[in-house]
């Protein structure tokens, strides 16, 4: 599925990001950003229109632009979109993958080449205080996204959600989320922790935008 024509249209967010208005303004696609405008549209299909926003407001460095050693756990594993940053002094990781065609096994084997990545990744974040040996040191955490541009059934909702690895006693948790592109839905994982950034309202935000966006193409 992608965005074949430009399509136009104002979305105003609120502080928390969440997509709250959209307004047809002629031919040319603007979104306002507290004081900025970001031109989208044009052959954009939705892992592309995710990771933008990804990477602009959340400060997630796509991994293929980052030098450490550990990138080699995911070089080769599919995803289409892997991005890193810290949070609070904490590592956060964002991968997106199109989950249409890929067996359950394929993706448990996902989930868990994603959490030794993420675990991997907690000995570059920082402590709180910021104190070497004193400090207590933070976390490394993860967030697979399993993107379907058709709608999953509910057996396949629950078995993701149940691809979970790491805990929150060792500050390194993986977990999995499915977004539901055609109903511009999202489920989150099973039980704790309650809340993951970037947050279901984020991504259930970018999902109803991506459906104005091809409604308004078409």
């Amino acid at each position: 599925m992608q965005l074949n024509h430009w399509h136009a249209r104002i979305c105003a967010r609120t502080k928390e990001g969440t997509a709250t208005s959209y307004t047809e303004m002629g031919s040319l696609p603007l979104r306002f950003y507290t004081g900025c405008i970001i031109i989208i549209g044009g052959n954009m299909n939705i892992i592309d229109h995710l990771k933008v926003h990804l990477v602009r407001e959340h400060h997630l460095e796509p991994v293929e632009q980052v030098t450490f050693p550990e990138i080699r756990i995911i070089r080769n594993a599919g995803l289409e979109f892997v991005g890193t940053g810290k949070t609070w002094g904490s590592i956060l990781s964002v991968a997106l993958v199109l989950a249409d065609s890929i067996t359950e096994e394929r993706m448990a084997s996902l989930s868990e080449t994603f959490f030794s990545f993420t675990h991997s990744l907690r000995k570059y974040a920082g402590r709180m205080p910021p104190i070497p040996l004193i400090g207590t040191k933070l976390g490394s955490f993860g967030l697979l996204c399993f993107v379907f541009e058709r709608e999953p059934d509910s057996k396949l909702i629950t078995f993701i959600q149940k691809q979970k690895h790491g805990s929150a006693w060792s500050q390194d948790y993986c977990l999995s989320w499915i977004l539901d592109v055609h109903n511009a839905r999202v489920y989150r994982h099973d039980g704790l922790p309650l809340k993951m950034p970037p947050g279901e309202e984020y991504f259930r935000g970018l999902l109803y935008e991506y459906q104005v966006a091809l409604s308004s193409g078409r």
